[in-house]
């Protein structure tokens, strides 16, 4: 199961109403809005989990994730979006990113997916 968890996401909606929900369930959350200050986290000290939408201010969520995945393949990354191409999600999935939330999504649905082995 997931300890540290770090969600990547512009919205202020996702932080004010997922993170103190996840944190009930004994996971150190630390919050990004832009990739510039989720890549700070990860240099200092990575998370095991990244939650991660794939629409950012600063950055391809396509390309960051591609990233993550080249640099840190042992951190289980769970994409998010509000819409998403078939394109898109093969990619996802051909760069081993199996778990996709297309917004809105159910937060229980989301924790049992964080509690599954990578």
């Amino acid at each position: 199961m997931i300890q540290r968890l770090l969600i990547l996401d512009p919205s202020y909606f996702i932080q004010s109403q997922f993170v103190p929900y996840l944190r009930k369930d004994d996971l150190y959350v630390q919050y990004a809005r832009t990739s510039q200050e989720a890549t700070a986290f990860i240099l200092k000290k990575p998370p095991e989990g990244i939650i991660l939408e794939l629409s950012l201010p600063d950055a391809d969520g396509l390309a960051y994730a591609k990233s993550i995945r080249q640099s840190r393949p042992n951190i289980k990354v769970i994409a998010i979006a509000s819409l998403i191409n078939k394109n898109t999600l093969t990619e996802l999935i051909q760069m081993g990113i199996k778990n996709v939330f297309i917004k809105p999504f159910s937060v229980e649905k989301l924790i049992e997916t964080l509690q599954e082995p990578s």
